[in-house]
């Protein structure tokens, strides 16, 4: 199921439409995490041109200025594309977001297991290798689990191993005001990503912005959600 599971993320990627993907699956995920499964003590983040890791929180940082040249055996760049064609993105910026919690599944759907041998070339130049045992994977939730159990904690996903290890992230919505020659009077609200879990603070968000525009008199409201994966 690990070998399918890999071979359907990158058909559901293929498709280049962020609202269609496959989930992995829970109860494999599981069997194996609570097997004593490990999944790296690295975050990786994509910035559009290399991949590189960090080191999450209670981690030895990594060497100042180190890229990494390859992660368990597998060139930077390849693991780079293979994980990129796991994602199921419309937009660079939604792709890369998704990037941290998607490495961890496509090396267990590569059947790669802790200890993982990680290269860096340092600031220097000079080759470090790390041997780096993991942290335990924790259980993922199946869609039904998740909706019942989110109602009672707050939309927190306990099991997600990425928001579970993660820094909280910014709120994917803004607002500011923009116009023309007859003034700023006009609102620009941009959402970038339709998350889960941001449902209260979202409608929050709304309220002030609402009660924002009718008390400027806006003149209007883009909402600008093209971004959006």
């Amino acid at each position: 199921m690990r070998r399918f599971s890999a071979i359907v993320d990158q058909l559901a990627a293929s498709y280049g439409a962020g609202h269609i993907y496959a989930l992995t699956p829970a109860a494999d995920w599981n069997a194996w995490a609570s097997g004593g499964g490990r999944v790296p003590s690295y975050q990786f983040i994509d910035d559009g041109r290399t991949l590189s890791i960090r080191a999450r929180d209670g981690v030895a940082p990594l060497p100042e200025g180190a890229t990494l040249v390859s992660f368990a055996g597998i060139e930077a760049d390849e693991l780079r594309t293979r994980v990129r064609e796991a994602v199921s993105a419309e937009t660079e910026s939604y792709l890369q977001q998704k990037i941290p919690g998607t490495v961890p599944v496509v090396l267990w759907g590569m059947g790669l297991e802790a200890p993982y041998d990680i290269v860096l070339r340092d600031s220097t130049g000079a080759i470090v290798e790390i041997k780096d045992a993991g942290i335990p994977a924790q259980r993922r939730r199946r869609p039904l689990e998740r909706i019942a159990e989110d109602k009672g904690s707050g939309g927190q996903d306990a099991g997600d191993q990425a928001s579970a290890t993660a820094k909280p992230a910014a709120d994917p919505w803004s607002f500011r005001w923009v116009g023309d020659a007859s003034g700023d009077d006009i609102g620009l609200l941009t959402w970038d990503s339709m998350r889960s879990g941001t449902e209260a603070a979202w409608a929050k968000e709304l309220d002030r912005v609402f009660a924002e525009l009718s008390s400027r008199k806006a003149r209007g409201l883009i909402v600008d959600i093209r971004a959006n994966g």
